[in-house]
């Protein structure tokens, strides 16, 4: 709710920010993570920030609620948290109904998953997005095919992943090559801001991990921009510059496609071809 909010009061004018894309409360079961992993002493968040669907129904009702209150985007848990204390697992026809009750609204669907499980399950529900790469057990070895024939895009949050999964970063950044070599479409995430990290450093550092992973430094930014508008559906309004597109732009102090680390000294932002931020030169 909070979060819509802070979106409606930056578009009005009223708030200066960026132009925000929100999923608002998040699908998973009533025994699932993150509201037993890490939340379950904060009463507030597990009444706003979650949806426990019950059933099928109950799932669909929820879905247009949230369409309904204006959201971009539909997130859903589906993981039994085998990275930490045991918790229930969203039910998989549950995750069916969510997905296709949202495609008939036209949001897109993005899925937290853990395990090759979780990943194939997701797939198989029609999910249009997968957050995190697998970070419990490997990769299956047909999932990288399996995910390129559907069109299911892998946002894989190296940066943070890496802080709780008990593979290491080599093995972390060497799956992500397995997808990019596949033909997966591969997005750049962060997922927000953990481990006291500074809001926004963690996507900087995702960009280093996917040239790490074989990635150009212009086909990473392009997994930060074009490809994160097409996985949200908005490659029509924003994500490459292009005339008619939203001009969302920022200027850099070096050349990103030397190093991607460039992409962290912002001297200009463009919010929607308003300057918002002048840095020094």
């Amino acid at each position: 709710e909070r979060v819509l909010e802070l979106r409606g009061s930056i578009d009005e004018g009223a708030t200066s920010g960026p132009r925000m894309l929100v999923s608002g409360p998040f699908f998973t079961a009533p025994g699932g993570h993150p509201a037993v992993t890490m939340f379950e002493s904060d009463p507030w968040f597990l009444e706003h920030a979650h949806r426990f669907p019950a059933d099928e129904p109950a799932a669909r009702l929820m879905v247009r609620d949230l369409a309904e209150e204006g959201v971009d985007v539909i997130k859903c848990i589906l993981t039994d948290c085998p990275w930490r204390t045991p918790c229930e697992r969203l039910d998989v026809a549950i995750l069916e109904a969510i997905v296709e009750e949202a495609h008939a609204l036209d949001l897109p669907v993005a899925v937290h998953t853990d395990t090759s499980q979780d990943v194939r399950d997701a797939v198989g529900a029609g999910a249009d997005s997968i957050e995190h790469i697998v970070t419990a057990g490997d990769l299956d070895e047909d999932l990288p095919d399996l995910l390129a024939a559907a069109g299911t895009a892998v946002v894989p949050t190296l940066g943070v992943v890496q802080g709780y999964s008990p593979s290491t970063e080599e093995e972390l950044i060497a799956r992500v090559a397995r997808l990019r070599e596949a033909g997966v479409t591969i997005g750049a995430g962060s997922d927000a801001r953990p481990y006291g990290a500074t809001w926004g450093a963690t996507l900087h550092h995702e960009l280093g991990y996917l040239v790490s992973a074989g990635f150009q430094p212009l086909e990473a930014i392009g997994a930060a921009t074009a490809t994160n508008a097409a996985i949200l559906g908005i490659e029509d309004e924003s994500g490459t510059l292009e005339r008619g597109l939203m001009a969302d732009l920022i200027a850099v102090a070096r050349n990103p496609l030397v190093d991607t680390d460039a992409v962290a000294d912002v001297r200009l932002v463009i919010r929607r071809g308003v300057v918002v931020r002048e840095g020094e030169e």
